[in-house]
């Protein structure tokens, strides 16, 4: 689900050693119209949060999606200030306790035909480096970019691709980013559905044909010491992971959502898979899915869904959430564990009627205005508290 918060650019010097605050504030009232939704998702936690309380399994890297790298933000990511900006986010998850970071570097990036797609190799190849400075693991998603959706600033022309087409360049791409920015981890795609709705191509959703476009990109590739794997949405059939299983990659990845019993026991499946066949386990992304049944279609680019993460009556949910997926990574043996939207470690908006209806561009810049504030003034939500604590086993 590789959507994107566009982040205001940090223009300020990061505010030195500021560190989580050690009470949090008590979240507001959940409001009238979203009690039912709340409650709901309250009974759902509840039975997975008891079968999975006494996780005993070895503790995974702690990571995070960095934001200000993901490649849906497009030319944004060019602009003079963003390296800086996300240094300090850099800066501010190490404060965290987190020790690795995921972002996606979408399709067409860094096709040589794509424009200036040298200046977005040089970018994240300092992302990288900046990364490991600060000793975090780097994980890079390179599926397809979120063109010409409210997700993403880029613009692409998916109408005339081709599988033959799609697999050849992506080939070039996989190839650049092995060789030039030479990340820990390469995930090459974990949602093959919502590849089949951006592109247009269907056959990408057929748990067969997606394994063979895998296949397909890896034969022949120099790895050298990226490790490279593919995985599904655990809203999917689990044939995904067994056909990927199959392939010579390292790893199998898991992006969990919504929360009910259904995605995790595809989740588990996933795991016994992988663990079957000997591969590794990311869970690359996650997060608290606010959503009805009803609603729990197109997962990936649904704008009324994601909207709701912004406000902060939902705290006490997203650091349940969190408990949960580590408990449940300790449970499965997962290597490595990264919740999406990482800007809510940082703020929320307090809701309103007024607020609420905002568009969702709107809604968004809001957020992100108040969460550049405190990124800078090294202030954490009561959310990015919970992570810190949860990574320092204290909770």
């Amino acid at each position: 689900m590789r959507v994107v918060l566009g982040i205001v650019a940090l223009l300020l010097t990061v505010a030195a050693q500021a560190q989580p605050p050690a009470l949090p504030a008590p979240p507001p009232p959940v409001p009238p119209e979203y009690r039912a939704l709340y409650d709901q998702i309250d009974k759902a936690l509840r039975p997975l949060e008891k079968r999975l309380v006494r996780a005993r399994g070895p503790l995974p890297i702690y990571a995070a999606e960095l934001l200000p790298a993901n490649g849906n933000r497009g030319y944004v990511l060019l602009d003079q200030h963003t390296l800086a900006t996300t240094r300090i986010w850099l800066d501010r998850f190490a404060q965290l306790g987190i020790r690795g970071v995921v972002f996606a570097v979408p399709y067409p990036l860094l096709l040589r035909s794509y424009p200036q797609s040298k200046l977005y190799v040089s970018f994240y190849r300092n992302v990288v480096a900046e990364a490991r400075r600060r000793g975090m693991t780097v994980e890079i998603e390179s599926a397809v970019v979120f063109a010409n959706t409210p997700f993403s600033s880029v613009r692409w022309d998916y109408s005339n691709l081709t599988l033959e087409r799609l697999t050849r360049e992506r080939r070039e791409m996989i190839s650049t980013i092995i060789e030039q920015i030479a990340p820990d981890y390469l995930d090459l795609g974990a949602e093959p559905d919502t590849e089949a709705r951006l592109t247009g191509l269907r056959e990408l959703n057929d748990p067969a044909r997606y394994a063979d476009h895998i296949a397909a990109l890896i034969k022949g590739i120099d790895r050298k010491k990226t490790k490279i794997g593919a995985g599904f949405g655990t809203w999917s059939n689990p044939e995904f992971a067994r056909r990927e299983a199959e392939l010579p990659i390292d790893f199998i990845a898991l992006h969990i959502y919504p929360v009910d019993a259904q995605a995790f026991a595809n989740a588990a499946e996933g795991c016994r898979i992988a663990r079957e066949k000997k591969k590794e386990i990311l869970l690359d992304e996650a997060w608290l899915y606010k959503a009805n049944p009803s609603e729990v279609t197109n997962i990936a680019s649904n704008a009324k869904v994601f909207a709701r993460d912004a406000f902060s009556f939902w705290a006490p949910l997203d650091q349940r959430f969190l408990r949960l997926i580590s408990n449940f990574a300790r449970a499965e043996k997962i290597k490595l564990v990264s919740p999406v939207w990482s800007t809510y470690f940082f703020s929320y908006i307090d809701y309103d009627t007024g607020v609420s209806q905002l568009p969702y561009a709107d809604l968004v810049q809001l957020v992100n205005s108040t969460a550049t504030r405190s990124v800078m003034n090294g202030r954490f939500s009561e959310t990015g508290v919970a992570y810190h604590d949860l990574i320092a086993g204290r909770r």
